[in-house]
This record gives structure tokens, sequence and C-alpha cells, in this order.
């Protein structure tokens, strides 16, 4: 489609700047950006030079980022619905070892490089001298995809002693392209430097040994100084990067992601997008009422997006769940002591899950596979906690669902009953979080963890069309001495009580030892 007026912004921004950044909230279609971004500049590249290379390197943390980008270049098209001059060129992914089927792929080992095309069996291999390079073997115009560690390798062959280069030393990529930057962490870029244009600078200091602003040794417009383009796409509002040891506060924004880095920073202008184009308008107002964003508008086509079922039941949570009118809701108890693992929510959700089942009804391996792919998700911050669920779920589907194996059914309902992390840059038709502890300790004990509001962020903005959230009355009334902890869990409990107005209080037969009561609150379309 035609990208809309805040994309358009984020793409001129960019190609208007050296550095840049595209603030991307959740279901904002960051992917569309970069592809429609790609696509307007090499049709500006080819207008300006049209004999001039165009270079392209797109770079991740995470390689479903890379193949679903790998993907939508393949179909991209122009305003004609033709395709479009993106899609014509050739795309290389940087491997160890596997290959991406709808891409050539560079096999890097130890001290030989493989172009693996399209179509053949057996990939070449390419020994290089200081006379033949891998860009030697690549066409004028493509696109390279890879990792930081897939990247380290190829630009250190430049160093090994067999004399091989991947690439010449005046080589550069003229745009660079970091997705899920707000992932990337800031050391990774190192793997980057190599494949900038190399410039060369002048540093002036004057008589009090202060450090003047660095200059460009030579004419800036002189044909030989040419400036690699860096854009920065995500959003760090969202969860930070995976790291062995989390950096000292004062530091997050210099040691965590790369986006974090130049936007706090150095103030790198940065352009948001403002239409969720994933969630209806009463999930997206969870995410409005985070502060987080400017402006973040919901696709029209979405606005009222709901499941939809012929359903009766007498039974108040599931009437309640189920009600195509309500699109979100929480529902609390009063347990006291759970420290990672809740039986209570534990059967809460096996119970909401299975009926939501019967309700879609699978009946083949693809509608199985379809249903935890797509149209569920739960989220449990602990092991234990979603161990249990999955073994409860397994217990009652074993006898009926026949048309797969036994493994691949516990593996199947596995993917999607996990951490949120495993969520990140995917969505469901409906999401259930159960936050599994209520004892006071425990709370304390984790409260940076489970009341973090980047992480509710993403629970909340996974859900395309339902969002349910279960927790004890204990989570809700936790009283922090952090300052900062308490602005977040004060967030957390005003989306919880201002924006689901409605309330619904009963006794449920849950756990052996007596009826259960429950609170559902809840806001309708």
């Amino acid at each position: 489609p035609e990208p809309n007026q805040s994309q358009k912004e984020a793409i001129e921004n960019s190609l208007n700047q050296t550095i840049s950044a595209i603030l991307g909230p959740p279901g904002t279609g960051k992917s569309q950006t970069i592809a429609a971004l790609l696509n307007e500049y090499l049709e500006r590249s080819h207008t300006n030079n049209p004999d001039k290379p165009v270079r392209i390197l797109i770079t991740s943390f995470s390689y479903n980022a890379m193949f679903v980008l790998i993907d939508m270049l393949e179909t991209h098209k122009n305003k004609q619905d033709a395709p479009s001059k993106i899609s014509k060129i050739d795309r290389y992914f940087v491997t160890s070892n596997r290959n991406n089927p709808s891409c050539h792929s560079i096999i890097v080992d130890y001290n030989t490089i493989k172009i693996h095309q399209i179509g053949s069996d057996t990939p070449q291999t390419h020994l290089f001298t200081d006379n033949k390079t891998l860009e030697d073997h690549l066409p004028k115009d493509f696109i390279m995809f890879g990792n930081a560690h897939q990247l380290k390798k190829l630009t250190q062959l430049n160093d090994n002693e067999t004399g091989m280069k991947a690439f010449t030393n005046d080589f550069g990529f003229d745009l660079i392209i970091v997705d899920e930057a707000s992932q990337y962490p800031t050391d990774h870029i190192l793997s980057i430097f190599p494949l900038i244009y190399q410039n060369r600078y002048q540093v002036r200091v004057d008589k009090e040994l202060t450090i003047q602003s660095p200059s460009l040794i030579g004419d800036v417009e002189h044909p030989d100084h040419q400036f690699s383009k860096l854009i920065l796409v995500g959003d760090h509002n969202q969860l930070p990067p995976v790291q062995p040891i989390k950096p000292p506060k004062k530091l997050e924004n210099i040691l965590g992601s790369i986006y974090s880095y130049y936007v706090e920073n150095h103030k790198i202008k940065q352009i948001q997008l403002k239409t969720n184009y994933r969630s209806n308008e009463v999930i997206n107002q969870i995410t409005q009422n985070l502060g987080f964003y400017e402006l973040l508008d919901t696709f029209e086509n979405n606005i009222g997006s709901t499941i939809s079922f012929d359903y009766h039941s007498d039974d108040v949570l599931h009437k309640t769940v189920f009600d195509p009118n309500i699109p979100i809701l929480s529902i609390t108890h009063n347990q006291q002591y759970d420290s990672t693992i809740s039986l209570i929510e534990a059967e809460l959700v096996v119970s909401l899950v299975i009926e939501y089942f019967k309700l879609i009804n699978p009946t083949n391996k693809s509608e199985f596979s379809e249903f935890w792919a797509s149209q569920l998700g739960v989220v449990v911050p602990h092991n234990a906690q979603s161990n249990l669920i999955i073994q409860k779920i397994y217990s009652v589907l074993e006898k009926d669902v026949t048309y797969i194996t036994k493994d691949e059914l516990r593996n199947t309902i596995s993917q999607s009953i996990t951490s949120v992390e495993k969520f990140q840059g995917s969505a469901r038709d409906m999401i259930i979080c159960s936050i599994a502890i209520s004892s006071k300790d425990q709370l304390r004990a984790e409260e940076e963890f489970i009341y973090g509001l980047n992480r509710f962020n993403v629970i909340s903005s996974r859900a395309r069309k339902k969002f349910i959230f279960i927790c004890s009355q204990n989570y809700l009334n936790y009283l922090p001495s952090d300052q900062e902890m308490m602005n977040s869990i004060s967030m957390i409990k005003s989306v919880i009580d201002n924006l689901m107005t409605s309330k619904i209080g009963y006794e449920a037969k849950i756990l052996e030892h007596g009826p259960e009561y429950l609170e559902i609150k809840y806001k309708e379309f």
C-alpha cells in the first residue's frame, strides 16, 4: 500500500540526513516503511546518477526481522501495482551454515566464502586475492543482510593470514539500515564501521588545548568524499537488548541499544510512525495511555476488529471473555502466597484456552498450527508457570487431537505459551497474560521485572482483537519504595482501573479448597 503521511515524513527525513531514526510503535508498519524507503532511495539514486552502484546493508539482532524484510522486498509493488525497482535487485544473506530459500546466500567459513545462488544445488566457492574480492562477484546494485556476528566474520577476512579480502579498502555501503535497533546492542555497531565509507579528517587544537570541530581534509563536494547513510528503525519503549550483564542505570543509554545511544544521547532526529495497523481501537488505547508516544491512530479497517462467535454460555467468565463487544479485560483474584506458580491462574488460563480452542475447532494439522501461531498467545513471566499450563492443556487435547503426533502437539503448544521476549515482533488475535505472583515478598524481589512498563507495552500490544490480563489484587496494590517503579505501577494500575471501567464480581469454583472470589473488569467498544 501507499505509505501514510507519517511514513512519508519518516522516509523523507531519513533520506535527507546522514544519521536518522524511525520510531515505530507496535503495529505501525516498520517493515513496510523500510521497504518503501529502500525503493524511494533506489529510484532517486538511479535518477541522480544512473551509473553509480547502489549498495545497501540491512542488519538486525533478529534473524526473523531480516527474513520478514527479504520476503517483503520480493513482492514489493509500485503505485501502478507492478513489481517495484527494489524487488528486482539481488538480495544476499550472510550466514555460516544455512540458506534462505528466497534470496542468495553468502556462506562465510574460516578461510572461504561461498556464494549460493537461488536455484543452484551447490554453492560456488571463491578464494579471494588482492586482485579479486567478494565485491567483484556481486552485481552493480545489491542488498546484503547479516547480523553483527556474521558481518564481523566477513570483514575480518581482510586481516586473515591468507591475504584474502572480502572488500577493497575504499569499499563502503551507501545505505545502512539497522532494523529492530532498540534490541541491537551498542557494541554491535562496531561490526558495521569497516563497511562505511572511510573519509580522512583533520583535528585542530588551539592554544588552550581545546579540540576544535573536526573537518574533512579536502573539498566536501569532491567526488572522493562519499558518506554512508545510517538509518535506525526501532522502538526504545519496548524490550531492551538481551545482555549477559545488565548495564548500570546511568549507563543504560550508552551500553544499551544503538537506538537509545543515538536518539537519547546524541539527539539525532527521529520521526514517529503514527498509525497502528495491528490492534483494534480499544487495545490501541492501552498503548496510548502508557504515555510513550505522540498521537497514535488506529487504522480505520481495524477500529472495531473483534473475535466473534455465535456463543451462549451460563458461565460468567466465559460469557464475559468471549463477548465480541469486550476487547480488553482483567481478571483478579485474592490469593496471597503465589511465588512463580499460581494454580488458580493456571486453571483460569487453561479454561479460557480450551474454550477458545473448541470455538475455533481446528480439524487438521494446518488449522491447528494456525491457531497457535496466529490466533492465541499466552504470556507468562516464569518457566514454571508456563510448563504447568502447557502440561494441563496437553492433557486435555491429547485425547481428541489425533491428526498430529504427541510430540508435535506438545511442541506446537509450547511455542505459544512462553515469555514476552518470544512474542516481540509477532502478534495474535487473543493474548492472555498470567502474572502468577501474589506473594508480597516475591513481588518486591521481582518488581523491576514484572512491573517494567516497556514489558507491559510489549505484552498488551501483541493483541490484535482481545487482551486478557490475569493477576492478583496484591499485584495491583503493591507499593514500591522506588519513585520510578511507583510511576510504572501507577500506569499499569491506571489501565486496569481507568480504562476498564465496567466490573463484575462473582465466586467461582476453581480450586479444590472452595469458591474463589474473582473480579472481572472490562471495557466495551
